[in-house]
């Protein structure tokens, strides 16, 4: 999506190509993409994404982290360094993350494959505000699908993005990626149309539910 809108992109961290690396070579103006693993985030102290997205939490990497709750802990540190200028990009649909968001100082961008979110999630305690300041962690950017399109709202306004059996790479999971990319795109403010033709061309990555080819009727997939 960042290339399509022609940033700079890197693209670092747990998929191999470290992110020390590109911090030799990037300049302030270009976007760094880093997938940052709870192993990494146990020692994380000056990192600071300016968003970063959390798409679900399920039973993992327990024989490291001992409980969920430790495990959950860790996950949660991606955000420890946010501040109110800051994008936290949440699944509305994943009832810890849901919980999280009251105990983020950032912003906090939500998505949901499941439920339209196009009135504002209930506003914390003692919050008067008429319209979004981009002071609290529940008024945000959402993202979400209504009438089988990927639609965005920000500070009342709904756009829509595309047709979600337009989106290339298949699966229930992969429409709440898109979702996802589409609020953290939103919060860097790509606008839609390039969000729209990306999700719309993009055909995924190498052994990830990759089609390799039909013969006989039958679809064979590489996963």
């Amino acid at each position: 999506i960042f290339e399509n809108a022609g940033r700079i992109t890197h693209v670092a961290g747990n998929i191999g190509y470290p992110l020390s690396a590109v911090a030799i070579s990037a300049k302030k103006e270009d976007v760094t993409v880093v997938e940052v693993s709870s192993f990494q985030l146990e020692s994380v102290k000056t990192f600071h994404p300016h968003v970063a997205a959390l798409l679900n939490i399920t039973e993992d990497h327990l024989n490291r982290h001992g409980t969920m709750a430790q495990y959950i802990r860790m996950k949660q540190r991606i955000f420890e360094n946010q501040t109110s200028d800051d994008f936290a990009v949440l699944n509305y649909d994943d009832p810890v993350l849901n919980k999280m968001a009251e105990k983020l100082k950032s912003q906090v961008a939500f998505f949901s494959r499941t439920q339209q979110l196009e009135k504002a999630p209930e506003k914390p305690a003692g919050c008067v505000a008429s319209t979004c300041l981009g002071c609290n962690a529940r008024c945000g950017v959402r993202c979400f699908v209504k009438d089988g399109r990927l639609v965005w709202q920000w500070k009342g306004e709904t756009r829509p993005i595309c047709d979600a059996d337009s989106i290339l790479i298949p699966g229930p999971h992969n429409l709440e990626n898109a979702l996802a990319a589409a609020a953290m795109a939103c919060a860097m403010n790509v606008p839609a149309p390039i969000i729209r033709h990306t999700l719309q061309t993009f055909t995924g990555v190498e052994h990830r539910i990759e089609k390799v080819r039909v013969f006989e009727g039958v679809t064979y997939i590489n996963d």
